[in-house]
């Protein structure tokens, strides 16, 4: 798998909003997975329980490309988001992956990015 790349988002995509396509049914990155359809996420396959299925949803931002924009996230919110929206579901996020060698950081005034420890 080539090296996650720094990406950015302008206008609506139907899908996916940071490239167009449709989101995979299967993202994966060492032993960290999120499935779609309906959207679950695993650590070395036992499912881990989410606040709901945008944690999920921001998490397959992260796994595809490693560092993702604000606005990819505000996207996937649709425009009725209050200033707190994202930071709200990225602190779930985290709680979520405690114990797990697993980081999500905050890139200020750009958006997150995700460091796995373990690349086996």
């Amino acid at each position: 798998m080539n090296a996650p790349s720094r990406i950015d988002v302008a206008g609506q995509p139907p899908c996916c909003p940071c490239c167009n396509r449709p989101m995979p049914l299967k993202v994966q990155r060492g032993r960290l997975m999120v499935m779609s359809e309906p959207w679950r996420t695993f650590w070395d396959g036992r499912e881990i329980p989410l606040f709901g299925r945008m944690e999920s949803r921001y998490l397959s931002l992260l796994l595809r490309f490693g560092e993702v924009g604000l606005g990819a996230f505000e996207m996937l919110l649709g425009e009725d988001t209050s200033a707190r929206a994202v930071p709200v579901h990225m602190s779930r996020l985290r709680k979520a992956l405690i114990g797990k060698p697993v980081k999500i950081e905050n890139i200020h005034g750009w958006g997150y990015r995700l460091k796995m420890e373990d690349n086996p």
